[in-house]
């Protein structure tokens, strides 16, 4: 699939200010970004132009192999038919990059939101603080087999029928 350039006038700019003005939240951590500068092509998975602003702007030590990239728009698909040159485009008015540090498998709260306006970060939300004892080598897990783990299991689901029986004989 080609990527299509996208001419946006000076009322799309307009516009799309006043879209970001949608997501902006005071309780949050945020960053605007001004320009159109930063391209991001909806489920292109590239994201060469992001990861430099983050290391420019955010933390020179950013990789985005170090994160798991989730995508989606809450505005649903919009597919484009360029006939000049017979590909489709996929072109969302809005999309969503949830971008998440994993230890190991496991999801951290710890990453950033950005919205993507007409094929633009715009806004990054922060998601929760950095904590320097997230590193897989300083997790515990806990040693117990899976016969060990159904015990526990049944005793919780017995404990909870009979608190349901209790408070049920109770009313």
């Amino acid at each position: 699939m080609q990527e299509q350039e996208q001419n946006i006038s000076q009322e799309d700019i307009n516009n799309l200010n006043e879209l970001v003005k949608e997501y902006i939240d005071d309780r949050r951590k945020q960053i605007i970004i001004n320009d159109n500068d930063i391209r991001y092509v909806a489920k292109s998975k590239n994201y060469d132009e992001i990861e430099s602003y983050f290391k420019n702007n955010i933390n020179p030590d950013f990789n985005i192999n170090d994160f798991v990239v989730e995508e989606y728009s809450p505005l649903g698909d919009v597919v484009i038919d360029t006939t000049d040159t017979g590909n489709n485009v996929i072109q969302l008015p809005l999309n969503m990059l949830d971008i998440r540090y994993y230890v190991g498998e496991y999801r951290s709260s710890y990453g950033y939101h950005v919205t993507a306006i007409h094929g633009y970060a715009k806004l990054i939300d922060y998601l929760d603080e950095w904590n320097n004892d997230i590193h897989l080598d300083n997790i515990k897990f806990p040693t117990i087999s899976d016969e060990e783990l159904n015990k526990k299991q049944q005793l919780i689901i017995r404990k909870i029928r009979l608190q349901a029986i209790i408070l049920y004989v109770k009313f």
